[in-house]
């Protein structure tokens, strides 16, 4: 393999997001069972379930979903950007995150709004206290960085992505970063594969893709032409797929060995 440009996905592949906003949500269930007495596993599936139910209602849905924010990142956005679908979903952020958690209090029979801010507000400060990379993250981007050009490509709203790259300190490795809601285009459509290409100056037969997913990262590869390297991690449960990756690795550190 002689690639001139190694191109990564961010979340769960370079730093860790499921597990972190899971553990944000876990704080926040534990501090309502201390005040409330509520059960905080079902208190952590309420405030899913209606963070859920709630952003797909909302008339700027589409969007996130052709760039990829889910809702429980849209419970500590703040859609920062110039562009219109931003400006709307900035418009509905604080209707949507105190009715996300005002709704699941409701269900345990709490009414008590100025607990709903106290919880939200809450969530945001957690889950911003959580931008953490895998622990080979950095030495293998410094590895590799030294010998190829590296590239970013992730779906999600500019403001999120952007907090995350910086408080995981991963900027300084990537030549270039593209970022869906900047684009207006997500993964795993081939044209923000294409983007990045142009951005590098290079061809497709000279690009690798590595990412987690098989459904954005790896698909989208395949679709645009580019070869695909699929982390797959110990608690990836993606075992099933219809999508062939061309490599599969079950950690970051195995690169490093793949293109030396």
């Amino acid at each position: 393999m002689t690639p001139e440009v190694l191109l990564f996905d961010l979340d769960d592949t370079l730093m860790i997001e499921e597990a972190s906003a899971e553990a944000a949500f876990n704080e926040v269930s534990k501090y309502a069972y201390e005040k409330y007495g509520v059960n905080p596993g079902k208190f952590h599936e309420s405030i899913r379930k209606n963070a859920r139910k709630l952003w797909h209602e909302l008339p700027a849905h589409p969007f996130c979903q052709k760039i990829g924010i889910s809702s429980w990142e849209g419970l500590w956005a703040n859609f920062t950007g110039d562009h219109e679908m931003l400006q709307l979903l900035a418009s509905y952020k604080d209707y949507y995150q105190f009715e996300s958690w005002n709704n699941s209090l409701l269900e345990f029979n709490i009414d008590n709004k100025d607990f709903a801010v106290k919880l939200s507000e809450m969530f945001r400060q957690e889950r911003r206290k959580r931008h953490i990379t895998f622990p080979e993250t950095h030495r293998v981007l410094e590895d590799l960085s030294s010998e190829y050009q590296l590239g970013l490509i992730t779906n999600g709203a500019p403001d999120l992505q952007w907090e995350k790259i910086n408080g995981g300190r991963l900027n300084k490795y990537f030549n270039h970063i593209i970022i869906s809601g900047e684009v207006n285009i997500g993964k795993p459509d081939k044209q923000i594969f294409e983007i990045a290409l142009n951005k590098f100056g290079t061809g497709k037969e000279r690009a690798i893709m590595i990412g987690d997913s098989i459904d954005t990262d790896i698909a989208g590869a395949r679709a645009s032409g580019i070869k695909s390297v699929w982390l797959k991690r110990n608690n990836n449960t993606q075992y099933e797929y219809t999508t062939e990756p061309d490599y599969i690795i079950k950690n970051l550190k195995e690169l490093v060995l793949l293109f030396k």
